[in-house]
């Protein structure tokens, strides 16, 4: 096998039953000069067999046996250590590529505009999420909020390499936004292409469906990135993110962090009604005044927590 052009990252844990979706997805590409390096993360059902079964009928994959379960972020880390290409790609084993063109329109954007990131659109719930504008700012918008997943982007290696970037497992199920606030301190260069590339299958099993794990790793990230994200962003726009990890603490009723975060929000704008309003409601009790948030909530057409 030549030198691939691209090594597509795929770990997967106990998806036996729907693994084979990602992996044809990947090798049913038209951009066929690949490789696929597939890191089982210590499964216990029949993926490994799967897996071995793939590997006998195309040599462009690469099995990785984790003895011991690390998590999609470490496997992710390990996945790099094995790669051939100058450009990366990544896939969840719960996912995959819309259509066969996906990485041949990815990869020649990429080299068109001799970018270090080539970011698209994805598809989730049969919506399309435009990208575009992490294309054209990409520094402002990835501090501002969350966006782009690795499933939606290429990477070259070099840029990994040169400043040392891996996978920060304590920020699961949010790695994707870290490792991105993380890249945007070596000031990329960044491309968009207008194109729906992933479909991102949302479901009741999805790590990201945990939503004590979410608050617990948006308050890590902005905790970890803080002065960067206050000097790309502003403390007003940081107050935000502190509202929403609040906002995600309430799915959980996690009093106490439900107060704190609202407090944050309030101590870094407290300029901002909205600041003001949940900082009171917090302060006279969240019990006794959840049902005006709802209500407040509802007459601005937002859902409740």
């Amino acid at each position: 096998m030549n030198k691939p052009d691209i090594s597509v990252i795929l770990p997967t844990f106990n998806r036996g039953n729907i693994v084979n979706h990602a992996i044809d997805s990947i090798l049913n590409q038209t951009f066929n000069n690949l490789e696929l390096i597939i890191i089982n993360d210590a499964s216990t059902d029949n993926t490994e067999q799967i897996l071995n079964e793939y590997q006998k009928k195309d040599p462009r994959i690469k099995i990785i046996n984790n003895q011991q379960n690390y998590g999609c972020a470490q496997s992710r880390n390990i996945g790099l250590k094995y790669i051939n290409a100058n450009t990366i790609a990544f896939m969840d084993d719960d996912d995959q590529y819309v259509d066969t063109e996906t990485l041949n329109c990815l990869y020649n954007q990429l080299l068109n505009d001799d970018a270090d990131i080539v970011i698209s659109d994805y598809e989730v719930n049969g919506e399309i999420r435009n990208m575009n504008k992490f294309g054209k700012n990409f520094i402002f918008n990835i501090s501002v909020q969350p966006g782009p997943f690795l499933q939606c982007i290429l990477i070259k290696k070099t840029l990994i390499k040169k400043n040392n970037l891996s996978f920060d497992s304590k920020a699961t199920p949010s790695e994707d936004w870290e490792f991105f606030i993380t890249l945007a301190k070596t000031n990329p260069v960044v491309t968009y292409c207008k194109y729906n590339s992933f479909i991102w299958q949302l479901n009741q099993n999805s790590q990201s469906i945990n939503f004590l794990k979410e608050a617990q790793s948006l308050a890590y990230i902005c905790d970890k990135h803080y002065q960067q994200m206050v000097k790309n962003i502003g403390k007003k726009l940081m107050s935000n993110h502190y509202r929403r990890i609040a906002r995600v603490y309430e799915k959980t009723e996690s009093i106490n962090q439900i107060n704190t975060f609202y407090k944050k929000a309030f101590q870094q704008y407290p300029y901002s009604i909205k600041n003001i309003f949940y900082v009171l409601m917090v302060i006279i009790s969240y019990n006794n005044t959840k049902f005006i948030i709802n209500w407040m909530r509802k007459i601005r057409g937002m859902t409740n927590a």
